[in-house]
């Protein structure tokens, strides 16, 4: 826009725009808005003083554990407890510290949340029914946690009180019984691990496709199944959404998992010794939440996996659409700046020459 205003020359339109787009997002960056406004229309003058704010602090006890959590370099994630709502929303509600909305803690730690308040097994609210179950085994949930790739729990103890008091004396049983271990303890959280008799991995073999309904009994009755199912992947993070995974054949036939929440834009390709690449078309929903693919000779890819292929990559489709975006808008650019840096540049020299003469 501003390219074509400067070739129709309305260059004091193209200043009173450029200073309307400077003057505009003021109030925000010397933070007024953040101060007067907060969540539900909960606003003061001061938002110390306010019950909600959009202007908030962590608490230091969040970032002590950073180099616990952060230090553990295996691919895995945190299961945050306790469930605070049953909507699906993922909202969290932390009223001691004044949090309400998207829980901000997770920019903390390299590892992803498994939040308290969304669905991931269907309709499902897993945590949820952890809070209301009173029926003495509450093993499910660390079983749950772990198939889904938790190797730690941050039980928030400055959630609200009752959600607090349903779920506290439940994890402390589960302590006892050393399926968890608490890490550390203070006025806001418990950091527990995850004992690694439930953990696996974040993608892994497993030899065949065993649903988990939404349900405690249909986890209960099938973990060990799948325990006993999976093996290892030796895989190579190239970025958060795309993976590659050493692959000789001797996986085969078995199927691939993935533990992140289902979705079709999660997509995996062989990679033959040539370079090729050949999409893997049966994905299907792995543990009731999860991306599974089954590895097979296919004819009609004109490979076999089992000769042909090297390597498999697991990647988020839109990440691939978002670096070609990235390289056609930076070609576009870097062809703008030599538009308009080149009459520019003619004009310096030949005044060049000219004062040279």
């Amino acid at each position: 826009m501003l390219f074509i205003l400067n070739e129709i020359k309305v260059r004091k339109f193209i200043y009173i725009l450029f200073f309307l787009i400077l003057i505009t997002p003021l109030p925000f960056y010397l933070g007024k808005l953040q101060q007067t406004a907060g969540q539900r229309v909960d606003s003061k003058s001061d938002y110390k003083k306010a019950s909600m704010s959009f202007l908030i602090k962590i608490p230091d006890e969040y970032y002590k554990i950073r180099k616990t959590i952060n230090s553990d370099s295996e691919k895995s994630q945190i299961g945050i407890l306790p469930a605070t709502r049953n909507d699906g929303s993922g909202i969290v509600s932390y009223p001691k510290w004044k949090l309400y909305g998207a829980d901000i803690t997770w920019h903390l730690y390299n590892k992803n949340f498994i939040s308290p308040n969304t669905n991931y097994l269907s309709d499902w609210n897993f945590q949820s029914e952890f809070s209301n179950d009173y029926f003495g085994n509450y093993n499910w949930l660390i079983k749950l946690l772990g198939m889904m790739n938790s190797k730690y729990i941050i039980f928030h103890k400055d959630a609200p009180e009752d959600s607090v008091a349903q779920s506290e004396f439940k994890m402390r049983i589960l302590e006892q019984d050393g399926l968890i271990k608490n890490l550390e303890e203070n006025d806001y959280f418990i950091l527990y691990k995850i004992s690694d008799d439930y953990f696996i991995p974040y993608i892994s073999w497993q030899k065949e496709n065993i649903p988990i309904l939404p349900n405690i009994r249909s986890i209960e009755t099938n973990f060990d199944k799948i325990k006993n199912s999976v093996t290892s992947v030796d895989f190579k993070e190239i970025n958060p959404k795309k993976f590659e995974i050493k692959y000789t054949g001797n996986n085969f036939p078995q199927n691939i998992i993935l533990a992140e929440t289902f979705n079709p834009l999660w997509k995996a390709y062989y990679i033959t010794k040539t370079g090729k690449e050949i999409e893997i078309k049966d994905h299907f929903l792995a543990r009731g939440y999860a991306n599974g693919w089954k590895l097979a000779p296919s004819n009609d890819l004109g490979i076999d996996p089992k000769i042909s292929a090297n390597k498999i990559i697991i990647e988020y489709y839109p990440t691939r659409l978002m670096w070609r975006g990235i390289w056609i808008s930076a070609v576009t650019v870097l062809l703008l700046i030599i538009y308009l840096a080149c009459p520019v540049a003619l004009k310096i020299y030949k005044k060049f020459k000219a004062f040279k003469k």
